[in-house]
């Protein structure tokens, strides 16, 4: 079996996460599988570091999915750090990628996060409300369904 990577990226507080190798015919990658429990947790720089890990071994459509879900947290990360202007282009650029992405992609009911999130933003299209940050504790998370592999 080949393992794809075995890496230790850091979080923005400097902890180590050690990540398992990936191999072809898995289920699923590892880093989405620790960027949903970040996701799930609306930790959203983790859940990046993961999707970009998945990404990085993914091919064709897939890889266009990851990168669109990593513009999500990247969006919500953003939120966090009061940072509109940079919420709002990663949003954008997630809708460019999600564009032909399947409504659910490894049990994730993306298509409906795709709408939660829509909504989201157009909750402040407007005008840029003054607890921003904290509305990064209620970014939307999506559902997940069983069984699904992709």
């Amino acid at each position: 079996m080949e393992i794809w990577r075995k890496m230790a990226p850091r979080d923005r507080t400097g902890t180590t996460h050690r990540r398992f190798g990936y191999a072809p015919g898995m289920p699923m990658h590892p880093g989405i599988q620790d960027a949903l429990r970040c996701i799930a947790e609306r930790r959203w720089f983790e859940a990046h570091e993961g999707l970009e890990d998945a990404w990085r071994a993914a091919q064709g459509s897939e890889r266009q999915t990851l990168q669109g879900m990593i513009h999500i947290v990247v969006a919500f990360e953003h939120v966090r750090r009061g940072n509109p202007r940079g919420a709002r282009a990663q949003w954008q650029k997630a809708n460019a990628k999600l564009g032909d992405a399947p409504d659910s992609f490894h049990g994730v009911q993306l298509a409906a996060w795709q709408r939660a999130t829509a909504e989201f933003f157009a909750d402040w299209a407007d005008e840029i409300p003054e607890d921003l940050p904290a509305r990064a504790d209620h970014a939307p998370v999506p559902a997940f369904s069983t069984g699904a592999n992709r």
